[in-house]
């Protein structure tokens, strides 16, 4: 009992989880919703959230605890870009497979407490979402609120729609307002779910981007790893770039960045400046923490300044001196790490 209060007690889930929720609640009342405590809340869709005050905040939208039909409802209509990084990994996928995958390796990312298993027999498709630790105290919303972003997925975000489609989550209503309700009717399950013909997988996606996919994702598991439960814009672009970098062995340029980000360049900019800091400052740095990485890993300064996105070594050799005081070629021989790195 102490383990599962201790792993409830440690659950998160993204402030991004709120921006389809605070989008409905914004345009029923207005008024009560565009508040400054909100914005801040929403500004950065990264922040980690323990998931009774994500719970709480849902309450505080609605005016009371929604019920498991509504939140899915809200789910299938909201743009799944707004979730944040997650999101935008999840739908620039080649393909609908490819876009799963994504989301069940990440899932942990959006909300710490979830897992989701995709089970493919007799023509039939068919993802689960489910709470890590079975407790008879878990919240059904949380499930429901992801099956709700799955199927807006699967039937909105593909360019063919999966045939034979079905729902079911916990508490699902016979009088289901949502959009799907023409598609299929939510059934009530012990355990929420989407399910379709598993030609449907070959789908490919409305928004695939195959270059920004794979960054967004490596980006994603970096910041998994990360201590920083809330990073801020400037973290999240040394993310950007570290991935893009081992991605494609060039930087991800500003505007690419930001709108990799999903923020509009003239906020993105003005952000970084909030922060103290700029897109430019960043980037050395992050070429700073990868040179030393790279020659001390064994690799030539052909390879490194390659590697960077330098086109001559010369080019490459002179950044260097300004960062460590010396050539690349006497760091390499002295394998010592400059004091600059990033943290």
């Amino acid at each position: 009992m102490q383990r599962l209060e201790s792993i409830q007690h440690k659950s998160f889930a993204r402030a991004g989880c709120l921006a389809g929720p605070y989008a409905w609640a914004s345009q029923v009342n207005p008024t009560r919703h565009n508040e400054r405590s909100w914005h801040e809340v929403l500004s950065n869709p990264e922040k980690n959230l323990p998931i009774h005050q994500y719970l709480g905040f849902l309450s505080c939208l609605f005016g009371h605890p929604p019920s498991t039909s509504f939140l899915f409802d809200v789910a299938t209509k909201q743009d799944l870009a707004d979730l944040g990084l997650f999101g935008r990994a999840v739908v620039t996928g080649e393909t609908l497979w490819e876009s799963l995958q994504t989301a069940k390796t990440h899932i942990p990312y959006l909300q710490s407490d979830l897992s989701l298993a995709i089970r493919i027999r007799s023509g039939r498709c068919r993802v689960e979402v489910s709470h890590k630790v079975a407790s008879p105290h878990a919240q059904p919303q949380s499930p429901t609120y992801i099956v709700g972003l799955l199927a807006n997925l699967v039937q909105h975000e593909t360019e063919v729609a999966a045939r034979n489609f079905i729902v079911g989550f916990p508490g699902a209503e016979d009088e289901d307002s949502s959009d799907f309700a023409e598609l299929c009717k939510p059934v009530t399950a012990n355990l929420a779910f989407v399910e379709f013909d598993d030609i449907g997988l070959k789908s490919p996606m409305k928004q695939a981007d195959f270059g920004n996919s794979l960054i967004l994702a490596r980006t994603l598991e970096a910041l998994s790893k990360s201590a920083d439960p809330s990073p801020d814009l400037a973290r999240l672009v040394q993310a950007v770039l570290i991935a893009s970098f081992e991605q494609t062995q060039n930087p991800i340029k500003l505007k690419s960045a930001a709108d990799v980000l999903g923020i509009p360049l003239r906020t993105f900019q003005d952000r970084l400046n909030k922060e103290h800091t700029t897109f430019a400052e960043i980037r050395s740095k992050v070429r700073h923490k990868l040179a030393c990485a790279y020659l001390l890993d064994g690799l030539s300064i052909e390879q490194t300044a390659t590697s960077l996105g330098y086109a001559h070594r010369q080019s490459f050799s002179e950044a260097f001196r300004k960062w460590e005081g010396m050539p690349p070629s006497s760091f390499k021989d002295q394998g010592v790490i400059g004091d600059r790195m990033l943290t």
